[in-house]
């Protein structure tokens, strides 16, 4: 190896050391909608089990929290310029305030309501990944 080739490689050593692939906000919030999204999941098969109402509490605070860290996040196509921050943070205010009725109508034991407030969720959600998040999730 001539010295040109082991400097060359040395200095690609030092900044790959120095400066390590840091991930994007997308990335971030990539992982913080993966992990709403398994709570919606797992939430949908029990939502009408009135014997399940503190797991599925449980999991709407969870989905909750999830997307108060996804408000802190800023997805491409609001900071390419296509969309407002201002209708992003609206659109995940809206599904929070469903959560928050979410979890009244499951603390009275309502399933019924409980059940049309998801598909309320659900539209919400459809509705957002549609603006914000043009490529679809994949399972």
């Amino acid at each position: 190896m001539n010295l040109l080739n082991k400097t060359t490689l040395g200095l690609l050593t030092v900044s790959a050391l120095a400066f390590p692939m840091m991930a994007s906000a997308n990335d971030a919030l990539a992982a913080i909608m993966k992990q709403a999204g398994k709570d919606f999941k797992a939430l949908g098969p029990q939502i009408a089990d009135g014997t399940k109402n503190t797991s599925s509490v449980t999991l709407a605070k969870d989905i909750d929290s999830q997307l108060t860290k996804a408000l802190a996040q800023v997805p491409d196509e609001v900071a390419n310029g296509n969309q407002k921050i201002e209708d992003y943070k609206a659109a995940i205010g809206d599904v929070q305030k469903q959560i928050e009725s979410l979890v009244a109508a499951l603390e009275k034991g309502d399933n019924n309501s409980a059940a049309a407030i998801l598909m309320k969720i659900s539209d919400l959600k459809k509705t957002a990944h549609g603006t914000f998040d043009p490529q679809p999730p994949t399972n």
